[in-house]
């Protein structure tokens, strides 16, 4: 469930989700199925005499099969992986029933998306009946939205009203729509029905819930259907992990040793897959209050090898000279920018608290005194221009990761909408693996200019 600060944002992402579902399903490839191994699967239906075309769908890769109906009646033969979870979709419907591929056919009405088939099947359509009936009481808060758009309210009246809507009505939908997930899972713990929950619920459980759920020993752990849900767990591990050992730290006294330890901890956390901005926040206020905790202590107790308070004076003293620097004749301003910048790099650490605020005063100068010199590829002058592109880049780029994370969040809320997340999936890992490497470039800087 996304955070206030999101409500606008989501709720215009749920207007939109049915469109963008419609235009997914007219846009999906038809993939090749083939397979010595693979399980025959037959479905025979109804659906409304308007609908020319059905598909089928593997949840994990998309449209796999279609054919076209004939009176409102349609047939269907092929195979997939045994027990592989099959969704049966009409052409420009955001909403398919999901059956599970364990050789039993199947027969649908797509009029009221119910199914008939194995035991384990009839059971599972029975639970998405059930959500889909709790998360379709949220289409009336999103036409109330809608109907306050067209009427020309301002920006800040709709967020408001986004605000509103939210936290009196969706978030409890959506609580009581996770609180039904989990005990499905809870209750299927002996089949592979909980694989096609399992993440819909992952953002919403502690790290001691989620890993009891995925315990190997449940046959749905190890279905493919729950791998995104394992290595959100994985990465949840390695940071609590991470923030174990930074608050075993924190009372150390061993400053040097410590110190290297705690930079480790900090590049070890930004390596990490990122998490969804609402678990990120809970996880990072312990490793940072450890982290500060620690180095508070510390500048408290500096040695004259290592004056944080004196090389804090320093940098400032050298901030005011930037600011009060004039042209000289004889010396270049590249020149002078050039030794400004390595007697910044030559002054050592400060407490860590003010590193921050110290850096963006040095960039602040630098900029305000060379900005009409000419970026060259080495010096501070170019970390400064070079790390605000990239920042501001980094910014942008973890933006569209929580609209996608937010497009997960309410798609999940059924089923029905599976192909998207996994298109939303594969723009989220591409999105995370640019950030990594804007984090390397942009550490870089800093080392170069925040020493």
């Amino acid at each position: 469930m996304p955070d206030k600060q999101n409500n606008f944002k989501v709720i215009k992402i749920m207007k939109n989700s049915i469109i963008t579902a419609i235009l997914a399903f007219c846009c999906m490839p038809i993939m090749a199925q083939t397979g010595s191994g693979d399980t025959a699967y037959e479905v025979k239906g109804t659906c409304p005499t308007d609908i020319a075309k059905v598909y089928v769908i593997d949840l994990m890769k998309g449209v796999t099969d279609s054919t076209e109906t004939k009176n409102g009646t349609f047939e269907i033969k092929g195979s997939n992986k045994k027990d592989a979870f099959l969704g049966i979709a009409a052409k420009g419907s955001s909403s398919y029933i999901v059956f599970i591929n364990d050789g039993t056919p199947v027969s649908a009405d797509l009029a009221t998306m119910t199914l008939k088939g194995s035991e384990l099947n009839n059971k599972l359509n029975g639970y998405d009946r059930q959500l889909d009936a709790i998360n379709g009481e949220i289409r009336k808060y999103i036409e109330q939205y809608n109907e306050a758009q067209k009427s020309g309210k301002s920006e800040a009246e709709l967020k408001a009203l986004a605000e509103e809507l939210n936290s009196k009505y969706i978030e409890p939908i959506a609580a009581k729509s996770t609180e039904l997930t989990k005990q499905i899972i809870r209750d299927n713990k002996d089949n592979i029905i909980p694989a096609a929950f399992i993440n819909n619920i992952m953002y919403d459980c502690e790290l001691s819930e989620l890993k009891e759920l995925l315990d190997p020993k449940y046959a749905y752990a190890n279905h493919p259907m729950a791998a995104r849900a394992k290595a959100y767990l994985a990465e949840l591990e390695k940071k609590m992990a991470i923030i174990t050992e930074a608050e075993a730290l924190k009372t150390s006294t061993d400053w040097k040793k410590t110190t290297d330890r705690f930079i480790a901890l900090q590049n070890q956390w930004k390596e990490i897959g990122a998490v969804p901005r609402k678990k990120s926040e809970q996880i990072w206020k312990r490793f940072r209050a450890a982290c500060d905790e620690f180095f508070t202590e510390r500048d408290k107790h500096a040695t004259p090898e290592n004056n944080y308070a004196a090389n804090l004076k320093a940098k400032k003293a050298l901030i005011a000279e930037i600011n009060a620097y004039e042209p000289e004749e004889g010396v270049s301003k590249a020149e002078a920018r050039q030794k400004f910048a390595e007697k910044w790099q030559s002054i050592g650490f400060v407490p860590f608290k003010e590193k921050e605020k110290i850096a963006k005063a040095y960039n602040d100068a630098m900029s305000a005194k060379f900005h009409d010199v000419p970026r060259s590829s080495r010096g501070a002058g170019q970390g400064r221009s070079e790390k605000d592109r990239l920042i501001q880049k980094f910014n942008k780029l973890q933006q569209d990761i929580d609209t996608y994370e937010n497009n997960i969040g309410f798609f999940s809320m059924s089923k029905n909408s599976q192909p998207l997340i996994q298109q939303m999936q594969s723009r989220i890992e591409e999105a995370k693996n640019e950030l990594k490497e804007l984090e390397m470039q942009i550490k870089s800087l800093e080392e170069t200019e925040n020493r």
